[in-house]
């Protein structure tokens, strides 16, 4: 009963019983890749109009000979079309100033619209025009103001003065067929058809708002123009009119909404062209935006509800979609990459409608998760679109709120293992892992939840069989990786003190990179297959290494402590498929991710664990060992200058440095030293381990391990004399020291200053500790500090601080010694002292030797000390002979002070007379220096002058000793040598 035309669910387009209008019947074979049927098209589309088969496929695509010259007739077309675009604008525009009949205005745009039509035919925009008037039944008709016309009638279309001149009859001459339209089609590229669509239909959104002020006015009934407006014969000028029309009907509020958006959809699809097609349907969803049916908007209620809304635009993504899919097919080999591109460009228009579900307020969750979500997941899945899927399925992610995600997650996941093995899983994962993970962290309440709906338990279950979707196509291995690493990302937000979840992830992509099927494509994947001993090696330098590096370091900065590391069973197998170097970096970054330093490991296995995770650290790769005849070291302490010294030859590690070093001795301060024999044992466990790292790595290494036993050592001695210890549950002293001796031993090659300090250390460490054989341990210890010095420094600075260093710990430790050793030691250190190679180190080491002697009170373990007179003004004579041989007089009057200093120190103790007839010489011999050698405006001269001013104030003011005759002769120095 209607007259205008319209489509079946089956798409057959009815019989129109119109005078002036030709009858249109598709049905069967013959209606199948009509309007579809360019370049594009398939032959499986829906039909269009006026076609007589499809004889022409292919006729546009024979002519053209090069891609260059279809691209430059098609700007040429473009530039045409878009001239008489804005040329149809003006008239437009000034019948709109001059207050003209609608049927005027109604007759332009249609002359407007018909450019989007003839932009891909030979036919003009002027032979569609003329189609366009005889089919809309009117000649130019004459101006007159809107003002003036009389009420319409509805005796027929636009009657009454809209209608100066009667309807013209068509003239087989001037109505073009759908065959000469359509007998040159070159599908157009999207961007220029994109350009002529903005400008047409901008000029449809104004010729609306003009018809809407007429039907407001009560000047025409829009029933009656709708149902006119379908008489255009050419069907995409017709349809761009009929939306608009139809956009005016809605907002009357003449007709339910839902009833002219069911109509509007279901005639567009006549349109089966994909672009054409792309493009009406994204006019129809830009014109009915505004327009539809939802919550607390003035079309819900009679017009239809949010359902009705949601409907039809699910109704035009789907149909969006499969002109979209369709632009793949039929297309020629060569032109593929060129056809995947001008999809691309295009896909914003199918999204579009998701956008707009998204933006209803009457859409709910429940809304989402039992009608929109399985209906877009099932023309996502049943498209087999690789570009398609992956776009809609983001789209989807994009659009919607979190919230309905979360609820609808397991769906969702579900949908993405059903996707076609081309489509990129890693952005649509790692979109939808980004927006739930920025969720987590915008408030505690979003945490909880992401935890009541159970997420990383979902991705759990779903994620294997994504990858395994992605495994069956030729999807590179670092997208793989990285769709781990965005779930581990999103579960690190979501529950960051999980750390079963890392531990999962990290054995399915291990399993994931070594399972057999890839090895066949080791160079697509960036894997390298050695051997038994090590099956797989990630290259360096490509981007599954660096994918990876970021998988392993992702949870370590979130980690409150190394032992949760330690839970990991998976952690270690991957990051030894890396590169030695890049496996150190990753094992610097996991010891370096260590915020403090509460002791944590308690068991010798963690120790092992901990230290298989950092091998590369600690034991140099067989596979970068340095050529040892190339690469040549001195020993630090050996100098180049000197031919007599042979270089020494060591191994050397390019990577290896004192940072990387100091994070590992930073283990040792993990160990929980709470029970003293199970932190002995690991301590031995962290000997065995870092002495495999060689003499080198040992000297930065080792000795925090010898402080930590040393420090046990006191502990254990301290427990046991208080009685909370005892055999079974504190080691002894003993032990622990003797095995701190032998744990210095072997870093004497390396280090032999550094081992030296270690020893004095040692012997300094017995002191709190009750020792059976104390003087065993301590005499052990300082008889090692003295066979270093002996035979391994050669350098005179180094033996000059080494033997003040061996002094000062002989002199602490003379209460833990027997006489004999003590008497032993101490003329070692005099005889050392005087052969050291300049004077000045001699005079003060000398001085510094004479408090070995001077010192009363050493409280022997066998006799009571006492000072040796005779030793100590021995060692002040050969100070004193010393400083008086230096060349430097300035050297000489520095040196007399500080024997002076010495001296002044021993008459405070209780010396004799000759030490104060030593301090009035050295005074005189300071002062006569001052008076006649030494300038006393000169820098040297003003530091001898000061210190030498404040001994003196000291001299006077402590001991009581006058020097105003300072003319005493010299004393016989040296008189007991």
């Amino acid at each position: 009963g209607s007259r205008s035309m319209r489509v079946s669910p089956n798409y057959l387009i009815h019989d129109v019983k119109e005078p002036g209008v030709a009858t249109v019947r598709l049905e069967g074979s013959a209606r199948r890749g009509t309007e579809g049927i360019g370049g594009a098209g398939s032959t499986k589309g829906r039909g269009d109009v006026h076609t007589n088969g499809s004889s022409r496929v292919r006729s546009d695509l024979v002519g053209v000979s090069s891609s260059s010259h279809r691209e430059s007739e098609d700007i040429r077309r473009h530039k045409e079309a878009l001239a008489t675009v804005r040329l149809l604008s003006q008239r437009f525009a000034r019948a709109l100033e001059a207050g003209r009949l609608l049927s005027d205005g109604m007759l332009l745009c249609a002359e407007i619209a018909a450019e989007l039509r003839c932009f891909h035919g030979s036919s003009s925009a002027s032979a569609v025009a003329a189609a366009v008037a005889a089919n809309v039944g009117v000649s130019r008709p004459v101006p007159v103001s809107v003002s003036r016309v009389a009420p319409h009638s509805e005796s027929g279309p636009l009657s009454g003065s809209y209608m100066a001149a009667g309807p013209a009859k068509p003239s087989a001459a001037s109505t073009p067929s759908a065959s000469t339209m359509m007998s040159s089609f070159s599908g157009a590229p999207p961007k220029l058809y994109y350009e002529l669509f903005l400008a047409v239909t901008g000029e449809l959104r104004a010729f609306e708002v003009h018809v809407l002020d007429v039907v407001k006015a009560g000047h025409i009934r829009i029933l009656q123009l709708y149902e006119e407006v379908q008489k255009i014969q050419s069907i995409v000028p017709r349809l761009y009119m009929l939306i608009t029309i139809g956009a005016v009907y809605i907002k009357s509020l003449q007709a339910p909404a839902r009833d002219v958006l069911k109509d509007l959809s279901e005639m567009c699809c006549g349109v089966q062209h994909p672009q054409r097609g792309l493009f009406l349907r994204s006019y129809l969803s830009q014109c009915m935006r505004d327009k539809l049916p939802d919550k607390g908007n003035p079309f819900e209620g009679k017009g239809g509800d949010v359902k009705d809304s949601v409907d039809f635009l699910l109704k035009n993504l789907t149909e969006m979609n499969r002109l979209w899919v369709r632009m793949q097919h039929n297309c020629p080999l060569k032109e593929k990459e060129r056809r995947m591109k001008e999809r691309k460009e295009l896909q914003i228009l199918v999204g579009s409608n998701l956008s707009a579900i998204s933006r209803l307020g009457g859409v709910h969750v429940e809304m989402y998760k039992s009608a929109i979500l399985p209906h877009v997941a099932s023309q996502i899945v049943n498209c087999h679109d690789p570009i398609a899927q992956e776009y809609l399925a983001e789209t989807l992610v994009n659009v919607f709120p979190d919230e309905y995600h979360l609820q609808c997650l397991d769906a969702f996941l579900e949908m993405c293992s059903k996707l076609e093995s081309e489509v990129n899983m890693r952005s649509i994962v790692d979109s939808l892992c980004s927006r739930l993970g920025a969720f987590c962290t915008k408030s505690t309440d979003n945490t909880v939840l992401v935890k009541q709906s159970e997420a990383i338990s979902v991705f759990r279950k779903r994620l294997p069989a994504i990858i395994e979707a992605e495994l069956r196509g030729s999807m590179p291995m670092e997208h793989v990786a990285a769709t781990y690493l965005s779930f581990l990302r999103f579960s690190l937000k979501a529950e960051p003190q999980n750390f079963e979840t890392p531990d999962f992830i990290y054995g399915h992509c291990y399993r994931t990179l070594t399972q057999e099927q890839i090895q066949e494509t080791t160079n697509q994947h960036n894997i390298v297959y050695l051997n038994d001993s090590h099956p797989t090696m990630i290259v360096r330098g490509s981007q599954l290494e660096i994918v990876v590096v970021d998988l392993l370091c992702a949870p370590l900065a979130m980690m409150p402590s190394i032992r949760e590391a330690l839970l990991w069973n998976n952690w270690l197998p991957l990051s030894k498929m890396l590169p030695y170097g890049t496996w150190r970096r990753v094992a610097n970054q996991l010891l370096g991710s260590m915020r403090d330093f509460d002791p944590c490991l308690s068991q010798t296995s963690e120790i092992d664990k901990l230290f298989d995770y950092v091998e590369p650290l600690v034991v140099p790769d067989s596979r970068t060992l340095v050529n040892m005849d190339r690469d040549v070291i001195h020993h630090p302490y050996f100098f180049a200058e000197d031919a007599s010294v042979e270089p020494v030859l060591v191994q050397k590690d390019s990577d290896d440095g004192i940072e990387s070093q100091g994070l590992v001795a930073r283990i040792i301060f993990l160990v929980n030293q709470s029970n003293l024999c199970a932190a002995f044992e690991m301590l031995k466990a962290l000997r065995l381990r870092l002495s495999a790292g060689g003499a080198e790595r040992c000297r930065i290494t080792m000795p925090p391990l010898v402080h930590q036993l040393l420090q046990l050592a006191i502990r254990s001695s301290a427990s046991i004399l208080e009685g909370l210890g005892d055999a079974t549950r504190a080691p002894a002293p003993f032990e622990i020291l003797t095995y701190a001796s032998e744990t210095i031993g072997p870093l004497a090659e390396a280090d032999a200053e550094g081992s030296l300090r270690l020893y004095l250390k040692g012997a300094l460490a017995t002191l709190p500790c009750v020792l059976k054989d104390a003087e065993t341990v301590v005499y052990d210890f300082l008889s090692h500090a003295f066979v270093l010095f002996e035979e391994e420094l050669s350098g005179s600075r180094a033996q000059f601080a080494a033997l003040n260093l061996i002094t000062g710990s002989l002199l602490s430790t003379r209460s833990k010694l027997t006489k004999s050793d003590y008497d032993s030691l101490r003329n070692r250190v005099l005889r050392h002292a005087r052969r050291l190679l300049t004077k000045a180190d001699q005079c003060l080491a000398l001085c510094s030797a004479s408090t070995l002697f001077g010192v009363p009170g050493g409280n022997h373990v066998d006799s009571d000390d006492e000072p040796n007179a005779e030793k100590l003004n021995f060692c002040l004579d050969l100070a004193i002979q010393a400083a008086c041989s230096s060349m430097s007089v300035a050297e000489r009057a520095l040196l007399l002070v500080d024997v002076l200093i010495r001296v002044t120190y021993y008459l405070e103790k209780g010396g004799t007379a000759g030490e104060r007839e030593r301090v009035m010489w050295l005074v005189a011999q300071i002062q006569d220096l001052l008076n006649k050698e030494i300038s006393p405006e000169g820098r040297v001269g003003k530091v001898v002058a000061a210190r030498f001013s404040r001994a003196v104030l000291h001299i006077q003011s402590s001991l009581n000793v006058s020097l105003d005759d300072v003319n005493a002769t010299r004393p016989q120095v040296g008189a007991g040598t």
